[in-house]
């Protein structure tokens, strides 16, 4: 099982440990000798934000991380219904406690598009 980064959300930001991240979201590679990572400051999207009140969007159970460090919070279960691919080979997360993935080749204004 691996460790889940520590998140801290203030505003509109959220600081998360610069880890190596799999597609699926889970660590690779723990640090045997325990070095403390940076902390990455990360934007949270304000149209894809956790707060979906009001939205008619349902509850998200998943963060999507484009490679620019906004998060943009969704639900697999629509994502899942609307992508003809499973959201390129993505989803469903193997892992129901890893909620997050990585979109390396994805810019947070094309995560925007697709979403």
């Amino acid at each position: 099982m691996f460790p889940q980064p520590t998140n801290t959300i203030q505003g509109n930001q959220c600081t998360l440990a610069n880890s190596q991240y799999s597609q699926t979201g889970e660590l690779e590679g723990a640090d045997p000798a325990g070095y403390k990572r940076e902390i990455a400051p990360m934007q949270i999207s304000q149209n894809f934000g956790p707060d979906v009140a009001g939205s008619g969007r349902p509850n998200p159970d998943i963060s999507l991380i484009s490679n620019d460090f906004v998060i943009f919070y969704a639900d697999q279960s629509t994502l899942l219904r609307l992508s003809n691919n499973n959201f390129k080979g993505l989803l469903p997360l193997p892992n129901r406690q890893h909620k997050e993935v990585f979109l390396q080749d994805l810019s947070s204004s094309e995560l925007e598009i697709f979403l």
